[in-house]
């Protein structure tokens, strides 16, 4: 997002962007976790699901249910859970 689209008065009309900008000078930019497997779950799983509740292919609560399965099953094959 380029940051003068929050100074649009467009923007602004419909959007709470002072409350975003005030978000923005605590939030930390590298938020994303530390695991090898982030890229596949957030390209293979979130990227694809997310889009899918977007577009309106799919309901958001089979969508998120169907990501916490497949995100489980990649944790479970990198070990980090005991099945």
């Amino acid at each position: 997002m380029r940051f003068s689209t929050l100074d649009h008065p467009d923007v602004r009309k419909i959007y709470p962007v002072e409350i975003y900008k005030e978000n923005l000078k605590i939030a930390n930019p590298d938020w994303r976790p530390i695991i090898n497997e982030w890229t596949e779950i957030s390209e293979r799983v979130l990227g694809i699901n997310l889009s899918n509740v977007i577009t309106g292919k799919q309901p958001v609560k089979p969508a998120m249910e169907d990501a916490a399965a497949k995100i489980k099953a990649i944790c479970e094959r990198a070990g980090y859970y005991k099945t």
